[in-house]
């Protein structure tokens, strides 16, 4: 080995948290052993019915003699025409093997794996095969050319020093990519949305915005963002979101925190707006700050229906008016007036909406419907 031991586990766990290291990190291996050819991946650790052989599930790094043509090549047909890994046997024992051990080259030249030895301008094999915690085999595949001389005893020593390194950081990148994934997973669940759902920090930069929030933004009617934060288009509403917005991610006091605030608008209707605490252990989205969730509708939408809501809160048809009302940012006296009965008689519908819903507060029930996709299923 030419690198340093320290160096190439150094290397090892790099690769693992680091998706620049990882794309080099077959490179860098290959390099220590003296060699120009490496491939990482995860495999199955259970066999297909169909073929009887383990199936790849990933490829995590690779050298450039694999390129995306060779590795489609042997995901989707050599690896069951593979002659090493056909004896190492289909479950994984921790092991580092010689493929001179497994098959004599000689024989390995009549096979058809052999044609894929020759795409990939590969001869010789050190191999290593790890069981993770997660049921799938982490595989290591060091290959020399038809010119260089085989893997030796103390390859396979050397290998065997860096197993325990590799088997924590393949480990390591399985927990990785399912965070990940699962980020990617609530971003498009966000962004199918039709309610704007901004995440800010308590200075109200922006962290993350959905599709029609980020649409709402650059129209900049009512509000929008200059360097990065959220700017009310009416500058003395500014330090009444900022207010709602700073309290809301302080962490503190989260029960009582956000508010509600109707941001004027140039033209056509204004827009309620919905501020709410999004505590450390919600966030999902690679963000370990306390923020804030600021949530909006569409303007160009006039409101959810009250059919709809009565009948995903179990509403009268007045308890539905009403709430529809106040997701739209109107208050309860302008809706008593438009009704023309008394503001006790909207009080008292007040009252059974937050018994129904189990709210306690106006802001608490916007919240409640803003953050239902189901409400949002019928516009007018």
């Amino acid at each position: 080995m030419d690198a340093p031991l320290h160096d190439i586990v150094a290397e090892i766990y790099l690769a693992a948290v680091d998706g620049d290291q990882s794309r080099t990190f077959a490179s860098k291996l290959a390099h220590a052993f003296r060699c120009e050819s490496c491939m990482v991946y995860f495999r199955s650790s259970t066999q297909a019915r169909d073929t009887g052989m383990p199936s790849v599930v990933g490829i995590w790094s690779t050298t450039a003699n694999f390129d995306d043509k060779a590795c489609a090549a042997y995901a989707d047909y050599y690896h069951l025409r593979n002659e090493w890994y056909a004896r190492t046997g289909p479950q994984a024992n921790t092991s580092v093997v010689l493929g001179d051990e497994l098959i004599p080259t000689r024989q390995v030249l009549r096979t058809e794996w052999a044609d894929y030895l020759q795409m990939t301008h590969t001869r010789h094999l050190l191999g290593l095969q790890v069981p993770l915690d997660s049921g799938l085999i982490g595989m290591v595949g060091l290959h020399r050319g038809p010119s260089a001389s085989s893997f030796e005893e103390t390859d396979r020593a050397q290998m065997s020093q860096l197993m325990p390194h590799i088997r924590s950081a393949m480990q390591l990148r399985e927990k990785l990519n399912l965070a990940e994934r699962k980020a990617g997973l609530f971003e498009d669940l966000l962004d199918g949305l039709s309610v704007a759902v901004v995440m800010v920090a308590a200075d109200g930069q922006i962290l993350f915005a959905n599709r029609a929030a980020e649409a709402q933004l650059n129209s900049g009617e009512g509000l929008g963002s200059s360097h990065g934060h959220l700017r009310p288009q009416h500058p003395r509403q500014a330090r009444v979101l900022a207010q709602l917005v700073h309290a809301a991610a302080s962490g503190r006091h989260i029960e009582h925190a956000g508010g509600q605030i109707t941001l004027l608008c140039a033209h056509g209707p204004n827009l309620p707006v919905l501020v709410a605490p999004l505590p450390r252990a919600n966030m999902q989205l690679g963000n370990t700050q306390p923020a804030a969730v600021v949530l909006f509708g569409d303007r160009r939408r006039s409101g959810i229906m009250p059919a709809t809501l009565a009948r995903r809160f179990g509403l009268t048809p007045a308890e539905a008016q009403l709430l529809s009302r106040l997701v739209e940012g109107d208050s309860i006296a302008d809706h008593a007036h438009d009704r023309d009965v008394s503001i006790d008689t909207i009080r008292s519908h007040l009252k059974q909406l937050f018994a129904k819903t189990g709210q306690r507060r106006q802001s608490d029930l916007i919240r409640l419907v803003l953050s239902d996709p189901l409400a949002r299923l019928s516009l007018r």
